[in-house]
């Protein structure tokens, strides 16, 4: 079974289809800001695809660059790994003897 509808008062009516009609023009205005923000609007479909492959390789080449400092930082923790060892066999000894003394 439908559901009843109450008519409205004209006044009413007219009140809301005016809020209606200002809601979808705010509605409208906004989805066209949206569209002219849009990266590339202005671009043709060529221009575009240039940008994405240079996109493509500047992202290739900051890969790169972050997969060397990912190495060299492993490197460095293994040299401040070592370097705290020997700190630490020249500040208490051999950890054994120091041990079988204790």
């Amino acid at each position: 079974m439908a559901p009843q509808v109450q008519a409205q008062a004209p006044r009413t009516f007219a009140s809301r289809q005016r809020e209606l009609a200002r809601d979808l023009i705010i509605k409208e205005q906004q989805i066209e800001y949206l569209i002219s923000v849009l990266p590339g609007i202005d671009s043709s479909e060529a221009e575009q695809e240039k940008r994405i492959r240079e996109l493509e390789r500047e992202l290739r080449a900051v890969e790169e660059e972050r997969e060397l400092k990912m190495r060299e930082l492993k490197r460095l923790r293994r040299t401040l790994e070592n370097v705290l060892s020997a700190v630490e066999t020249g500040i208490y000894g051999d950890r054994e003897l120091l041990e079988k003394y204790s």
